[in-house]
């Protein structure tokens, strides 16, 4: 039988050890692309974007598909950037092929979304490719050569901004569950720990804040905190090195139990006892 202390340790490390590594790895997009082809080809408007964002490509993105109006942007903004990612990538392939036959049919799918992708500037290598495939005449190799290149610029164009997209509406994500945390987390709390190091004893009064409230000098804050369910994940940063805390709520969220560890070599257990509320 595993002892309930060394048990709970192993529980929680196995819970947190993905979610300490950092935030997601972004997807892979261009299979993503490929996948959603069609319908990326058929966004005409921000709106059109934000239905076809939430009802298939977040989940795909490994993103929240509920978005707050902060959010809805950069949604909208991401979904044109694939649309724009995927056209730049189809032409580049054709002139990489000299293939003149198939840049009309590439023009004719995205003639009603035309307006929406070059609106406000927003891809200028995507215009410029354009443009120039307008004059085009068939079997000019030279200018198809030049045609990939404005396509490759395009591509880039358009992969860096989605990119950068996806890093903002992941970071958002990552932010609210941290907002959540700290909210299930507010409170003072009485904290208990055991240094089985040396076999000390040491009560403190912790008080969390709640989210977004600045802390004063004297009260010590925790430089990340997450909770998956009933786990709880609490990291401090001191001066000369850090010590990371993995707790389970118990009694209906009323106490906190379980291990720390530091890097000065300190660990034990520790048990948590909310005995007030959330500060307002």
């Amino acid at each position: 039988m595993i002892p309930h202390a060394l048990g709970l340790a192993l529980v929680l490390t196995l819970a947190f050890s993905p979610v300490q590594a950092g935030a997601a790895d972004a997807p892979p997009f261009l299979p993503i692309i490929e996948r959603h082809a069609q319908p990326l080809t058929a966004v005409t408007s921000d709106a059109e974007a934000l239905t076809l964002f939430s009802s298939q490509l977040a989940p795909a993105l490994n993103l929240s598909a509920s978005l707050v109006p902060d959010q809805q942007q950069t949604s909208s903004q991401l979904v044109a950037e694939l649309a724009a990612w995927r056209l730049a990538a189809a032409v580049r392939k054709a002139a990489d092929a000299d293939d003149h036959a198939a840049l009309p049919p590439l023009l004719q799918s995205i003639a009603a979304q035309r307006n929406w992708l070059l609106g406000n500037d927003r891809f200028p290598a995507l215009n410029r490719m354009l443009t120039f495939n307008e004059t085009l005449q068939a079997g000019d190799p030279a200018r198809m050569a030049h045609l990939a290149g404005l396509a490759f610029r395009a591509e880039t164009e358009a992969e860096r901004n989605a990119r950068l997209s996806w890093d903002r509406l992941q970071s958002w994500n990552e932010q609210l569950k941290t907002q959540k945390a700290a909210a299930r987390l507010c409170g003072t709390w009485q904290w208990t720990i055991h240094n089985h190091k040396n076999h000390q004893e040491h009560k403190a009064t912790i008080v969390l804040l709640p989210p977004g409230t600045p802390a004063p000098p004297d009260m010590p804050q925790p430089a990340k905190m997450v909770v998956l369910g009933d786990a709880v994940y609490l990291r401090w940063d001191f001066q000369r090195g850090y010590q990371e805390d993995s707790l389970l709520f118990v009694k209906e969220g009323r106490h906190l139990e379980g291990t720390f560890m530091a890097t000065t070599g300190d660990w034990g257990a520790i048990t948590g006892k909310r005995i007030a509320g959330c500060e307002k």
